[in-house]
């Protein structure tokens, strides 16, 4: 599964994620996933600018956000008041620049 979304709590950003089985991965559907994301927020509202937040440690995710031309701008661990995603490392990705404000929701997202 996977697609975009309104980013819950950060009303000027679309999140495209995906997830997909073990069993399917390396087939290029987490590419065409993301491609359709992409476009399908391009087409519903382009002024909005679409992110996408992965594990530092998933670089097959990376992978897949650099082919579509995203854009690496953030990487750190999130904040520490959620015990499930205290200290782990992330990326954030954008398909343009982010003003600070926007980046800082974005990272305090987790």
């Amino acid at each position: 599964m996977g697609g975009v979304s309104p980013c819950r709590t950060v009303s000027a950003a679309w999140n495209l994620g995906y997830r997909l089985s073990p069993a399917v991965w390396g087939m290029g559907l987490g590419t065409e996933l993301a491609e359709a994301g992409l476009r399908a927020a391009h087409e519903q509202a382009a002024e909005v600018p679409v992110t996408a937040r992965v594990l530092e440690r998933n670089p097959a995710s990376w992978r897949v956000l650099d082919k579509i031309g995203l854009t690496h701008v953030w990487s750190g661990e999130v904040p520490a008041d959620d015990e499930l995603t205290s200290g782990v490392a992330r990326r954030i990705y954008a398909d343009r620049p982010l003003d600070s404000t926007l980046l800082d929701q974005l990272i305090a997202l987790g």
